[in-house]
């Protein structure tokens, strides 16, 4: 750290974060004992406290979002630039800067023709929720509303995406819920769910063609999951389920965007969202290895998201 920072001098920032600031994930009563941590700066992949003590940041920020780093002033100065020469305009119009990196964007996401700009990932999803609503209501007499959501899965925290989310502990004490939202079965192939099966994948996207059959195909407008799910357990799936390097087409692609069934010839086509994976895994080396290709995902860790309309 380029210069230590003593506790005393910073006491009243202390304070104030003890009194005022509201932490995530954090048990409070903890503070009445014990001060705070104040991180004062950051480098590469290290941090430091208010006391000078130095930390490895192996969460990326706290929450996996500063994927490049701490300190890059390439970064900090192009940031600085655009502040100076316009800091904002509301997305109704274009900006260069804008304009120019959804180029570069959807040059690395084949199918994609537009991006949609929003500020988190909660955010994302709740846009993508209601466009998938707005298809309904356009070109379905409003009966494709059902939004299914996978097991395990996380893909936020408002109260749109707390109803996506298969971690039921993370919706306590935030109901009721909105309607429309259906969960479908992990493919936790670790768990051996249906058995030594050798086309596990097969079956585990069968098992959500059930709940599609179930609910009734003419109601079903999206499908949101994590391709790899994180927080959930980290479950990379069986390569049958979204496809291998031969080149087939995934098989929850097919079930979803096909207007027959592929796996028992129903007529269910969706809009398609495999968002939350990309900022972990990699979206373009993973994507091309298990040949997906997608109607439209997110890549809203990085405050950015990108929809190909039906």
């Amino acid at each position: 750290m380029n210069s230590l920072v003593q506790p005393n001098d910073i006491r009243d920032v202390i304070e104030a974060d003890r009194a005022h600031v509201w932490h995530h994930l954090t048990q409070h009563k903890t503070f009445e004992t014990v001060d705070p941590r104040i991180f004062v700066e950051g480098r590469g992949m290290r941090v430091w406290d208010a006391t000078g003590k130095e930390y490895l940041d192996a969460v990326s920020g706290g929450v996996w979002t500063v994927n490049v780093g701490f300190g890059r002033e390439s970064i900090a100065n192009a940031v600085r630039d655009q502040l100076v020469k316009l800091n904002y305009f509301a997305n109704s119009a274009g900006s260069i800067p804008g304009a120019l990196f959804a180029r570069k964007l959807i040059d690395k996401m084949p199918g994609m023709s537009r991006v949609y700009y929003s500020n988190s990932g909660s955010e994302a999803n709740e846009k993508v929720f209601k466009m998938v609503r707005q298809i309904a209501h356009r070109h379905y007499g409003g009966q494709k509303y059902k939004i299914l959501y996978r097991e395990r899965d996380y893909h936020g925290t408002t109260i749109g995406t707390l109803a996506a989310a298969g971690q039921p502990e993370r919706r306590e004490q935030y109901g009721p819920m909105p309607s429309g939202f259906v969960e479908v079965p992990h493919c936790l192939e670790y768990r051996g769910q249906y058995g030594d099966i050798a086309n596990y994948g097969e079956r585990a996207a069968q098992a959500i063609e059930d709940v599609i059959l179930r609910e009734g195909p003419e109601t079903i407008g999206a499908l949101c999951l994590e391709p790899i799910t994180a927080g959930g357990g980290v479950i990379v799936p069986p390569p049958r389920l979204l496809g291998n390097g031969a080149g087939h087409l995934p098989a929850l692609r097919y079930l979803t965007s096909h207007r027959r069934g592929r796996l028992r010839r129903r007529p269910h086509r969706q809009v398609v969202r495999l968002p939350e994976f990309w900022h972990r895994a990699g979206f373009r080396n993973h994507g091309k290895r298990r040949g997906i290709r997608l109607r439209g995902h997110l890549l809203h860790r990085y405050q950015r998201k990108s929809l190909q309309p039906l």
